[in-house]
């Protein structure tokens, strides 16, 4: 098994919590890999390799979110970290992302040429899955009037002030 992620903090203390999640998310994956009973299989998914890594990467990541609000040492509070993982168990490529971070696979086309595969949605608050996604847990989606091109999530009753949902 081989584990990379890439972890883009944002936030007035986002390089803390990227460092807590590139220090503490790893060792999460890895004790779940030793214990496959750690996440159950969809029996009606077609692939259960694909369902049981899905499982168990959302189970390290609400595990590192539980984790992280109770961190005295790293302020969460409008700050946060955006995540591109990527697990490679024998043929398989299993991806996880959570914000705008984004993988891509360079692989040789038929004329022996270097091809860029975009691998993940980035998951912007203009996207509307997403922006769903964020009203729902009472955040807002606007953009700032010196930046009317870049959306950002702000707190439902507060001045704006950029948070993570």
């Amino acid at each position: 098994m081989f584990f990379c992620g890439v972890f883009d903090g944002h936030g007035p203390s986002g390089h803390r919590v990227s460092h807590y999640v590139r220090d503490f998310l790893p060792a999460k994956i890895s004790q779940l890999y030793r214990d496959p009973t750690a996440a159950d299989d969809d029996e009606e998914d077609h692939n259960p390799l694909f369902m049981s890594w899905k499982d168990r990467l959302t189970k390290c990541f609400h595990d590192m979110d539980d984790q992280l609000e109770k961190e005295s040492s790293v302020e969460c509070y409008c700050s946060g970290t955006t995540s591109v993982c990527v697990l490679k168990k024998g043929e398989h490529l299993i991806i996880s992302n959570l914000g705008d971070s984004r993988a891509v696979l360079c692989k040789r086309n038929d004329s022996n040429e270097a091809v860029a595969e975009q691998l993940t949605v980035d998951l912007k608050p203009n996207v509307p899955s997403e922006a769903k996604r964020i009203i729902s847990r009472q955040g807002r989606v606007q953009a700032m009037e010196e930046e009317q091109n870049v959306y950002r999530i702000w707190m439902p009753d507060e001045e704006p002030s950029e948070i993570s949902a």
